[in-house]
């Protein structure tokens, strides 16, 4: 499922689905964490914490948890890869900082 339709599902909730959304996601990323050091799926987490949700919520809720296990975790060594520098033509890669000083990404929608 990609954003747009993570969100289109989101969208359909009404106030009390989405606060239903945010405390079983919770509870449900602490279940996740909790397991042996995050080895349950969402698919585990979601048939025996909830296995008979309103179908809306559960896609909700499972798009949100499957967002979450996506991309490096807390303290993981990020993919090295490299970008063009703004104004110029050069390319700096990541690696390039390892040992020299912190890197920090903000990423965001401008448009």
């Amino acid at each position: 499922m990609n954003k747009q339709q993570r969100d289109a599902v989101v969208k359909k909730l009404d106030s009390g689905g989405h606060q239903s959304l945010r405390s079983i996601v919770s509870d449900l990323r602490a279940r996740v964490e909790e397991s042996a050091g995050g080895r349950m799926t969402v698919t585990e987490a979601l048939s025996s914490h909830m296995p008979a949700a309103d179908p809306s919520l559960r896609a909700a809720v499972e798009a949100v948890l499957i967002r979450d296990q996506t991309g490096p975790r807390a303290g993981e060594r990020p993919p090295d890869f490299n970008l063009k520098r703004l104004g110029a033509n050069d390319r700096v890669r990541l690696s390039s900082f390892q040992g020299v000083r912190p890197v920090a990404f903000a990423f965001g929608s401008y448009t």
